[in-house]
């Protein structure tokens, strides 16, 4: 507990005090427990006017395997039989699937948190909403496309095509795209590999100092520039300046974002 979230009684004042609603202040408890033999493991318990409402625990999450039926013995017996399958189940049946979690998992939980980032899906919304939420930080996320209206086409935008392989994308004629990102990479051009071109952050925009990242056929991303007007000041050999970009992550879906990070509705 201590390497994610310092001391007991600083996460006690945290979650107690600080971050709690003021019917319940004074009401709720905390606590932390390790007995011999635990493996640095601990037992975190949540108490409500001194009755026990919540466990986080390797047992915990164990004996919910058992009496859910995950295990195929239902009835173990001794120590051996009861831990029987906990880590293959823990890898097949992630906390998104549980209603019990380990204390690992609770203070992993609790740091994202504390971390004061919350994330906004993009993809369905209004392009000019702002969402300012007091005591975070609003992160835009997810994959969007930036189309040109077809009557803009001239032969300044062919001749990115055909001398930068810089394909700027029209209304008539849309990518699909498969996966999610975070933050929001908005798509603006593709390349003849298949490649992604877009503003990492924000909708696209000249005046804009969003980076321009690529996005590979393989779902690796690249730095390109640090915006987008420098990106088109270097066209004429923006792949050979290719940088790897660990600032955007690619997820298969918006379900496999919220399995790590917390979104809000709005």
């Amino acid at each position: 507990m201590g390497k994610i979230l310092g001391s007991l009684s600083g996460m006690r004042k945290y979650l107690e005090k600080e971050m709690i609603a003021e019917c319940l202040y004074g009401r709720v408890r905390y606590t932390c427990t390790s007995y011999v033999g635990m493996d640095r493991c601990n037992i975190f318990e949540i108490y409500i006017d001194g009755k026990l409402i919540k466990q986080f625990s390797w047992e915990t999450v164990n004996t919910y395997f058992i009496k859910n039926r995950y295990k195929k013995n239902s009835h173990p017996y001794g120590i051996e039989e009861y831990w029987d399958e906990f880590w293959s189940l823990m890898d097949t049946v992630p906390m998104q699937l549980r209603e019990e979690y380990t204390d690992n998992e609770f203070c992993a939980a609790l740091e994202n948190y504390r971390k004061n980032k919350v994330y906004l899906d993009v993809t369905e919304l209004d392009k000019s909403v702002c969402v300012v939420i007091k005591d975070k930080e609003v992160i835009k996320a997810g994959i969007t496309i930036y189309p040109m209206s077809s009557n803009e086409k001239n032969h300044n935008y062919q001749q990115y095509a055909d001398n930068y392989d810089i394909h700027f994308i029209f209304d008539d004629d849309i990518p699909k795209l498969s996966f999610y990102t975070v933050p929001q990479v908005d798509i603006f051009a593709t390349d003849s590999e298949d490649g992604l071109i877009g503003s990492v952050g924000s909708m696209t925009d000249l005046e804009s100092d969003s980076p321009i990242c690529y996005i590979s056929n393989n779902k690796k991303c690249f730095f390109i520039a640090n915006s987008l007007k420098e990106f088109l000041e270097k066209t004429d050999n923006w792949k050979n300046n290719l940088k790897p970009y660990n600032e955007v992550v690619l997820y298969d879906s918006k379900l496999e974002a919220e399995k790590e990070l917390r979104f809000i509705n709005i």
